[in-house]
């Protein structure tokens, strides 16, 4: 979505890293932190998993919807969007064969599916329930999504 289709936006962007989600967390923290009334975020892979991670794990602005006015009932803080919340296989050996021959950013611990279920299972259930996740999937079995299919 385009910036200009919110209000208040501001956009974080970091294309291409390759970061463990602690680290990715605390760069959204740092960037959300100028902001006094606090975020809510929407993110994409990865930066669903950092945002909950940082939900769990350390005090932001992103806490004050929570405690002060903004979230009620079903409102979230964190629109997620096709975040592999159970791992993404791409993340794993094959990121890191991909990486050898200079395809592609290197494999990924928390990304792929044993560390995805390691890490799913520090995160509390409060948490968890600050996230409102909307799913993708591949189309039915092509050449384009074989690697990510297996």
């Amino acid at each position: 979505f385009p910036v200009s289709d919110f209000t208040n936006a501001a956009l974080f962007l970091d294309p291409g890293a390759n970061r463990l989600h602690d680290e990715f967390a605390m760069r959204l923290r740092e960037f959300i932190d100028k902001y006094d009334e606090g975020a809510s975020l929407v993110a994409h892979s990865q930066g669903g998993m950092a945002s909950l991670h940082l939900l769990s794990f350390y005090w932001s602005k992103a806490d004050l919807l929570i405690k002060n006015w903004a979230v009620v009932g079903e409102d979230r803080v964190v629109q997620s969007v096709g975040s592999p919340y159970n791992g993404n296989s791409m993340a794993g050996t094959l990121a890191g064969i991909g990486q050898g021959i200079g395809f592609g950013c290197g494999a990924n611990r928390d990304m792929n599916p044993e560390g995805a279920k390691i890490w799913m299972t520090t995160i509390p259930k409060a948490a968890r329930k600050q996230i409102f996740f909307y799913i993708t999937q591949y189309k039915p079995w092509n050449w384009c999504s074989f690697a990510a299919n297996a």
